[in-house]
């Protein structure tokens, strides 16, 4: 099973030669609507991804919902467009993000990205 079908709604668009991306506005909205939501469940954005991503040890009758496994599975197994080394790529080269100098992502290592970044080069 794969979530192909479904990807149409993230419609990234390339804003300039800098590889920038924005949200369309109603998939902003959408993604506002669903982060009001995690905090009103008490959750951190960092709490909720490691919720989303636990499983039981054991598989048992009442482990996690099917959907979730569904959903995670099919990311983690590389069976969506956006896969899971696309995300951490983008968590690397984040200007929000403070990576450590000792870890890497697939495309290179973190402390070349701080390194650009301290030259004001463009991620």
């Amino acid at each position: 099973m794969s979530d192909d079908s479904s990807i149409h709604h993230l419609n990234f668009e390339t804003a300039d030669e800098d590889d920038s991306r924005t949200l369309d506005p109603l998939r902003a909205n959408d993604l506002e609507q669903v982060l009001k939501l995690i905090q009103a469940k008490n959750w951190t954005l960092g709490t909720f991804l490691y919720d989303l991503f636990s499983v039981p040890k054991v598989q048992k009758k009442d482990g996690n919902p099917q959907i979730q496994t569904q959903m995670v599975s099919i990311f983690l197994q590389g069976r969506s467009k956006i896969k899971a080394p696309d995300i951490v790529e983008m968590m690397y080269a984040s200007r929000y993000s403070a990576p450590k100098a000792v870890r890497s992502s697939a495309n290179r290592p973190a402390n070349e990205v701080e390194m650009l970044r301290e030259n004001g080069a463009s991620i």
